[in-house]
């Protein structure tokens, strides 16, 4: 941008997504939130603006899918219900505006106006990055990517806290905040009872 004739201008990026599929099961998955995080973390400062594709499952363009997980781009599920993608934005809507540490797996932050310490910290195999259009065409597809990638720990110092400090832990993974996978083990129904969406 430098060297153009319009260096000074705007860079957003907009309609971005795990997969331009609208059928892509990634995208009902904690891998979506894993592929969101490190790419905002990689991408934020190289942009004014970052705009993900879409809200919602609600999405008229090829028509609707069936049932409540189908692979739809959106945050929010048709009963809006929030996917593991809703929670990566809101950790990362979370962050601080000084970075206090940044890894190839995460960041560090704080507040300049409240001096809260907030951090990020994800696990996205490397290879995800090289699948395909529609490349799980189906929940189980989804499902059996679990055993990829590499186990990881994260454990991290900060120094200058105040004694006695609370923090919250919040973990995004297969077991915490995966509504997909809460949705395949009650036998992926294509409607949910209100007990089951409510559960």
């Amino acid at each position: 941008m430098r060297d153009s004739p319009y260096p000074e201008a705007e860079i957003h990026i907009s309609e971005w997504s795990t997969s331009p599929s609208a059928r892509d099961f990634i995208h009902d998955t904690p891998f979506a939130a894993a592929y969101i995080t490190r790419s905002y973390l990689r991408c934020a400062s190289l942009a004014d603006s970052i705009s993900y594709w879409t809200f919602t499952d609600v999405f008229e363009e090829g028509g609707a899918g069936i049932g409540p997980f189908h692979g739809g781009f959106g945050l929010v599920n048709e009963g809006g219900i929030h996917k593991p993608t809703f929670h990566a934005f809101t950790m990362l809507g979370r962050l601080g505006d000084r970075l206090l540490l940044s890894t190839p797996h995460g960041v560090v932050t704080r507040d300049s106006r409240t001096s809260a310490v907030s951090a990020v910290f994800f696990n996205c195999p490397e290879d995800m990055e090289m699948k395909g259009v529609a490349a799980c065409g189906s929940y189980p597809a989804a499902r059996a990517l679990a055993e990829r990638g590499p186990a990881r720990r994260v454990r991290h110092s900060i120094g200058g806290l105040r004694p006695g400090g609370t923090f919250l832990v919040e973990i995004l993974d297969w077991e915490h905040g995966n509504v997909a996978e809460a949705w395949y083990r009650l036998g992926s129904p294509l409607n949910l009872s209100r007990a089951e969406h409510d559960t």
